[in-house]
């Protein structure tokens, strides 16, 4: 009866220091444990869990440059990654800008603003007398007898210069009135320094 007991913890003692460990975040194997040992995720692969019997690609908008990743990074403002699986992300290129992280396209810069340079956070509004395309790198000076505002998209005629107003009927006002006055004025120097003839007896 000892023998039979001795032999049923000892069986116990076995079969529980046998049983494996699941595999850490960051590794997997073929059935999700240690037994067989556990294998790092590769490059632009993750994962979260433990257990598992895979790792899954980084997704859009994001990179993994290491192995083992428990997670995966996004792209940087003024960058982008549009695939799933990688390892970076590219640039915005001139003329295009990413204004937040883990963003999977780069956004045309509107019209009336410019990106000269590559890796863009945002685009900048074109001078007075300049314009610019949607999309565009560089903003372009108006041609001659056009002009435009800030931020303009394209330019427009230089109004011409307002002509004067015709003074014709403020002048034929003044006119009359100087006359008057002129009559006012002789009349009384007449009265004032002219003889009175003598009144007959």
């Amino acid at each position: 009866m000892k023998h039979i007991l001795l032999a049923f913890i000892l069986g116990i003692f076995i079969s529980t220091s046998s049983q494996a460990d699941p595999c850490p975040p960051g590794t997997y194997s073929m059935d999700g444990d240690d037994a067989g040992g556990c294998t790092p995720c590769d490059i632009a692969t993750y994962q979260n869990m433990p257990g598992q019997t895979s790792c899954m690609d980084c997704p859009a908008g994001t990179y993994g440059p290491f192995t083992n990743s428990i997670s995966c990074s996004e792209c940087p403002a003024g960058t982008y990654q549009d695939q799933e699986g990688q390892m970076v992300c590219y640039w915005c290129e001139p003329g295009t800008y990413a204004d937040e992280m883990g963003s999977e396209t780069c956004t045309e810069c509107k019209a009336g603003t410019h990106a000269e340079e590559e890796q863009a956070e945002s685009c900048k509004k074109c001078k007075a007398g300049e314009y610019a395309e949607a999309g565009s790198a560089t903003c372009k000076k108006c041609p001659a007898g056009k002009t435009s505002k800030a931020g303009a998209a394209k330019c427009t005629n230089i109004p011409d210069e307002a002509e004067p107003t015709s003074p014709a009927a403020d002048d034929g006002c003044n006119s009359m009135g100087s006359s008057n006055i002129l009559l006012v004025i002789l009349a009384i120097f007449a009265l004032r320094y002219l003889p009175f003839r003598r009144k007959l007896v």
